[in-house]
């Protein structure tokens, strides 16, 4: 504690008893504060309303109040130190002792009102709980000892870790010391080491490379008020160094290992100091945004440190569970606000359940320059959005490790599982603006990815838009826009949100606005439907393109391609590269006419096929209807010479001409028979008895026609299966002349009888 402070102590089962009030000069004094630390012995006959009251009387104007207790206040209690708090504006830490704390006691409300801190000693904890009750009570002691002044910040915790009872009775540390440290000490302790060290003191060993310090050398001591082992080294040397120890084979209890440095000045060591912005989770409203925000301050003196990483340890007592989420300097403005500036943050929303956390957060650098350190995307993009701090300003610390525990404070589980809204995107900007071969502008925007539960997930998609003037981004972002930019606008990549915490980037392209200043804004949209805030506004100048000769390039300027990270690159001829967005546009403008051409070519066979059918009958009966009417005529014809009814001109179906054929030749062949009539020349083809239907029976006959085995396929007789009105026949056509019905002059008198030589008068079969 600072010289010349003043340290009281009141019991608070014999309240009667006044306080006891030391002035802290010397070591002396601060043993003889230790000895008068009553031992624990139950709760009941505790009055803590007695011991504030006392302690508020003891104090006038200034001090502060640190109540160390196991049991809680009442409700009337608290109505009455609270009236007497607003008076003096005093602050009462609280360290409260309990196994399992269910929900948060009254002291921790005190405790708030007052502006003092309030800490939950668990004295349970599982074997692989990462702290101990010794780890927690001696962060907060720091804690409350650093907050009576701002030169108290010159002590830090380099490292600590707590050993259970193992499978192997021996155990080891390593950690590391850097030129800002003048000195450290190491502390081993644990419960009941005043009972006698449960540790083998001659197996105590530290060695930094070829040096070892053990017991017996100048700077080993065993504190008995403490009661711990400890080694103090004096500027040391920077590097690694390790401690090894062996327990003794009856101790069951936990071993705690405390690496600690302090300085003459607080700017003078690196050290980090926690807080923890927490909702009040009391109350039954569900928050609307997430209720706790975690912030980590890692600087030497006035220098901020960003070569480090700073990583949350959140565990509760009696779980084997803990929760490791990294804290960011990159100033996206929720929760961090200022970039490089030291001061790591991020919203804590995960739980393991209802009740008690503890924070522990551990800031380390493996890194010989802060050079190599920063990221690749902070150095390009530090004049971005918001306030930030050269890079050239932070402290080149070199490998380092500080921890330090901010200590306990209730969770309710159900507030912490609302679904939030996509975090407001806090980074929009424009990283570089292209110019096409047509002088159209494409304007490069980068952000940062939110997610689709605050920052925590993929949000469903993306609004970004056009504005006029700057107020209409805020007031009427839904209505007052010149432009929404979606996907037909953005060239590149895919207008879709990444994973939370991605940097993403997309070529927009302005369309139909004339020349002028606009404003662009955007927001994300959560799968369950919830809009994000909008972003930070961009403000770019918009120059109307001159339509141009693709060919001609006036401005020197390479063609844009679709990478969205602003990497140009052109084809073999150098022509402008279409993006992946007009490539998809192309195939399935491409698709969508393949569809409707087959469609349309369907439809036209379908209609087709029926118009077809629809005529078939009406066809049908008109083409029977004239071969009825054919062949009533040829067998009404009369002859008399009159040739004409069968000629070329006047032509007539050839199942007509062949029937009437037919009834000629068998009126023919009968003159062979004695019996047999033969017809006149005048004779009318109407007189045969003949059937109009083709008969098989003599078609092979001699003389038979050279037709009947040329021209006919030889299936059933046709009488049988309705010819002609069967279509499983082909229609008998053969090409027609006048000379069928006239036969050869010389063949045909030699092969009949002298007395039908008249029938065969050339006069009557010639028909000239």
């Amino acid at each position: 504690m600072p010289e010349n402070s003043t340290a009281g102590l009141i019991k608070l089962r014999n309240t009667n008893d006044r306080p006891l009030l030391i002035n802290l000069q010397n070591q002396a004094d601060a043993e003889r504060l230790i000895d008068t630390f009553p031992e624990p012995s139950g709760e009941d006959g505790v009055c803590v309303q007695c011991g504030i009251v006392k302690a508020l009387q003891a104090l006038e104007q200034y001090g502060e109040i640190l109540i160390a207790t196991a049991s809680d206040i009442t409700e009337e209690t608290y109505k009455t130190v609270t009236r007497i708090l607003d008076s003096k504006k005093l602050p009462i830490h609280i360290l409260f002792f309990k196994k399992r704390l269910k929900e948060p006691p009254l002291l921790q409300k005190l405790a708030i009102h007052s502006g003092g801190k309030f800490f939950y000693i668990a004295e349970d904890f599982s074997s692989e709980y990462p702290v101990s009750s010794l780890t927690l009570l001696y962060e907060a002691f720091r804690s409350i000892y650093q907050g009576f002044s701002w030169m108290n910040q010159n002590h830090v915790l380099v490292d600590k870790m707590t050993f259970y009872n193992g499978n192997s009775p021996r155990y080891s540390m390593s950690f590391t010391s850097e030129k800002s440290m003048k000195n450290f000490q190491v502390l081993l302790t644990g419960p009941r080491f005043i009972m006698g060290p449960p540790v083998i003191k001659d197996k105590i060993l530290l060695n930094y490379g070829n040096e070892s310090y053990a017991p017996g050398h100048p700077s080993f001591v065993y504190k008995i008020k403490i009661p711990a082992y400890v080694f103090r080294i004096e500027d040391p040397q920077p590097g690694t160094w390790t401690l090894s120890f062996e327990r003794k084979p009856s101790f069951d209890n936990p071993l705690v290992v405390m690496i600690r440095s302090s300085t003459k000045h607080y700017n003078e060591i690196i050290n980090i100091q926690p807080w923890v912005a927490v909702e009040d989770t009391i109350k039954s409203s569900k928050p609307m945004y997430p209720p706790v925000a975690m912030y980590v301050d890692v600087r030497r003196g006035n220098q901020p440190i960003t070569n480090v990483k700073v990583t949350a340890y959140i565990s509760q007592p009696n779980t084997d569970k803990e929760i490791l989420l990294e804290l960011y300097d990159g100033g996206e403005g929720d929760p961090d606000i200022t970039k490089n500036d030291g001061i790591f943050s991020r919203y804590f929303r995960n739980t393991l359940d209802t009740g008690y956390y503890f924070f522990t957060f551990v800031a380390e650098s493996w890194n010989t320059s802060k050079k190599h350190s920063t990221r690749s995307q902070a150095i390009k993009y530090s004049h971005c959005c918001g306030s930030s701090v050269p890079v050239n300003l932070a402290y080149d610390s070199g490998s380092f490790k500080r921890v330090a525990s901010y200590g306990s404070f209730y969770l309710n589980k159900e507030k912490l599982e609302t679904h939030f809204p996509p975090r407001r995107i806090n980074d929009l900007r424009v990283d570089s603006i292209q110019i096409s071969e047509n002088n159209v502008p494409f304007y490069v925007l980068n952000w940062t990815a939110p997610g689709d539960n605050y920052d925590i997930g993929t949000a469903a998609n993306y609004e970004l838009r056009v504005f006029r003037n700057r107020d209409d981004t805020y007031s009427g972002f839904d209505t007052h826009y010149v432009q929404y930019i979606d996907m037909w606008s953005v060239h590149g990549s895919v207008f879709i949100p990444a994973v939370a915490g991605t940097i993403q980037s997309a070529i927009v392209e302005l369309k139909n606005l004339s020349s002028g200043i606009y404003y662009l804004a955007m927001r994300a949209v959560a799968s369950t439907g919830a809009k994000g805030d909008i972003s930070n506004i961009v403000e770019i100048m918009y120059t109307k393109p001159d339509i141009m000769d693709p060919s001609i390039n006036p401005t020197g300027i390479e063609p844009i391609t679709g990478d969205p990270n602003g990497i140009t690159e052109s084809n073999e001829s150098g022509r402008y590269m279409l993006s992946d967005n007009t490539r998809l546009a192309i195939g399935l403008s491409c698709g969508i006419l393949f569809v409707l051409l087959i469609t349309g070519l369907i439809l036209y066979f379908y209609l087709t096929r029926y118009r077809k059918n629809k005529k078939e009958p009406q066809t049908a009966l008109s083409q029977n209807t004239q071969k009825t009417e054919s062949n009533d005529t040829l067998c009404r014809s009369t002859g008399n010479g009159n040739i004409s009814i069968i000629s070329p001109v006047n032509s007539w179906p050839a199942d007509s001409l062949l029937t009437h054929y037919e009834t000629l030749r068998k009126d023919k062949n009968s003159g062979f028979n004695d019996k047999a009539v033969v017809p006149s020349a005048n004779a009318s083809d109407s007189t045969s008895i003949a059937s109009s239907k083709y008969s098989y029976n003599e078609k092979m006959n001699p003389p038979a026609s050279f037709y009947d085995s040329v021209y006919f396929n030889q299936y059933e007789d046709r009488d049988d299966v309705n010819y002609p009105y069967n279509p499983r026949f082909v229609p008998f056509n053969p090409t027609y002349t006048s000379s069928l019905r006239r036969p050869p002059a010389v063949n045909t008198f030699q092969r009949y009888p002298p007395n039908n030589t008249n029938f065969y008068d050339s006069a009557t079969l010639d028909g000239r």
